[in-house]
């Protein structure tokens, strides 16, 4: 990792890790994930170059293979408190001071490998935007992007690397709309119908479709693991889906999150929802 960036100055961040790491292991060898500045991806040019120049480095046993990063995202929704009377500022100037302070710890204590999203440090940041806020309530879930090809069928494996949420009752084919579930996805088109990707409590992955007040199963998608955060999507063919992407949300079994193996753990912006009270104290 180090000779790497120091090497080359346009790696962003850097990981490396043993193939015994992986499931299957994959011995004698070592993967190198790069993220570099500015460009989407690893190019073959980049390969052949960081290749040539860590196999002059490198022992004859080791074989370095070079992949493409990973990213986990994290989607932060916030209600912030504030006492009115000790400042002048509006709702919406105390909003967007949340907001820069959310982006800043981004930043600075994300948007790598290997990193730790704390959550009382994340917390404490919020409460420091500004001296008059009392308090936030703040939730964060984790997701993966996909962006399965219309009307093909595509198989797609999501490693998530962490433990997620594993106490929510199991669900019949039937359940409540308001039903909170581990594992959940934004909206596409199947069969004609908007419906949502969600677990079943059980392990198993559901396309289910909303009816007056209940969700309702359609077909069972795919696998979850609770234990390792490994999801596996099969056979998955839709006909339309709003923006590039479907994203598949999940809940982490502990609030404080750790980035492993080739994911870079970042907040997109538009992930960012705060919400803003005024308090008289």
């Amino acid at each position: 990792e180090v000779t790497l960036k120091q090497a080359f100055p346009e790696i962003n961040a850097v990981s490396v890790f043993g193939g015994e790491e992986l499931s299957p292991p994959k011995f004698g060898k070592v993967f190198i994930a790069i993220d570099i500045k500015n460009i989407d991806g690893l190019p073959d040019s980049k390969i052949e170059e960081y290749s040539n120049y860590i196999n002059r480095r490198s022992p004859f046993s080791v074989m370095p293979v070079f992949i493409e990063p990973e990213f986990l995202y994290l989607a932060v929704s916030s209600n912030v408190r504030y006492n009115i009377n000790v400042t002048t500022n509006s709702i919406n100037r105390i909003k967007a001071l949340v907001t820069d302070a959310i982006n800043t710890y981004n930043f600075a204590q994300l948007n790598d490998f290997n990193v730790i999203f704390r959550n009382s440090l994340f917390s404490n940041i919020i409460d420091e935007a500004d001296s008059s806020i009392i308090s936030n309530i703040s939730s964060v879930v984790v997701y993966k992007k996909i962006n399965p090809v219309l009307n093909k069928s595509g198989n797609f494996v999501l490693d998530f690397g962490i433990a997620l949420q594993n106490n929510i009752p199991l669900q019949q084919s039937i359940y409540p709309i308001d039903d909170i579930r581990t594992v959940y996805s934004s909206t596409f088109t199947y069969q004609g119908e908007i419906c949502t990707i969600e677990d079943n409590g059980d392990g198993i992955l559901r396309i289910v479709k909303t009816q007056e007040k209940n969700k309702i199963s359609i077909t069972n998608i795919g696998t979850v693991d609770y234990t390792t955060g490994l999801i596996k999507i099969v056979d998955f063919r839709v006909s339309a889906y709003e923006g590039s992407v479907i994203k598949i949300f999940t809940t982490p079994s502990d609030k404080d999150i750790k980035a492993t193996k080739n994911n870079i753990m970042l907040i997109e912006p538009a992930d960012v929802s705060v919400t803003v009270e005024s308090l008289r104290e």
